[in-house]
């Protein structure tokens, strides 16, 4: 036992040569909010950065690649007898680009513009289709009769023969009776382009 445990007194702590223990108890230095942000948007940032080196290197891998069936293809082709390989292969969006560009040659407008200039009294277009493979445009009429709906076509192919080039040319595919006395039609029209000679 310390002897010293039951003094109380500052002479005894003296005789028994003992100092005072003063604790200076040191708080642990916590982050703040501002450096976790930082530390957050570094790691960030850092992230993005080897994501980015990460899909550059894919794109080398592919160029890479690339360049070598180039050159396989002229060391190939450069051979004397022998015939160069295809290795164009065609784009995954090539389908669509060529819908698309169809979509851009095709003159619909003006199949649009004889529609509305083309009124017939009792005559309805109540649906419009373009159709880019056929060069076609699809136009469902509602009629109050079967001559009302003829007049109508009569006056969308007024003024172009047959044979003229470069015109919509307009033909009935179905009439139909509707249960309220009415008709239904549905209209073709083909966009004819002049044969090449």
């Amino acid at each position: 036992m310390d002897p010293c445990d039951s003094c109380e007194s500052e002479p005894a702590r003296k005789y028994f040569n003992m100092k005072p223990v003063r604790a200076e108890f040191i708080r642990p230095n916590r982050p703040t909010r501002k450096q976790w942000q930082f530390a957050l948007a570094l790691a960030t940032l850092l992230a993005a950065a080897v994501a980015g080196l990460g899909w550059q290197y894919g794109k080398l891998e592919v160029l890479k690649q690339l360049n070598t069936q180039s050159l396989l293809a002229q060391q190939a082709s450069k051979a004397p007898g022998s015939v160069s390989p295809q290795f164009a292969v065609a784009p995954p969006y090539l389908e669509s680009a060529l819908e698309l560009q169809e979509e851009r040659t095709l003159p619909w407008p003006s199949a649009l513009a004889a529609l509305e200039n083309s009124a017939i009294v009792g005559v309805t277009p109540t649906a419009i289709e373009l159709q880019l493979k056929e060069h076609a445009l699809r136009v469902e009429l509602a009629g109050s009769d079967p001559q009302s709906l003829l007049d109508y076509v009569d006056a969308l192919n007024a003024g172009t023969a047959p044979q003229t080039p470069e015109a919509w040319h307009w033909g009935i595919r179905q009439i139909q009776r509707t249960p309220n006395g009415g008709q239904t039609a549905v209209l073709i029209g083909v966009w004819q382009q002049p044969t090449a000679r």
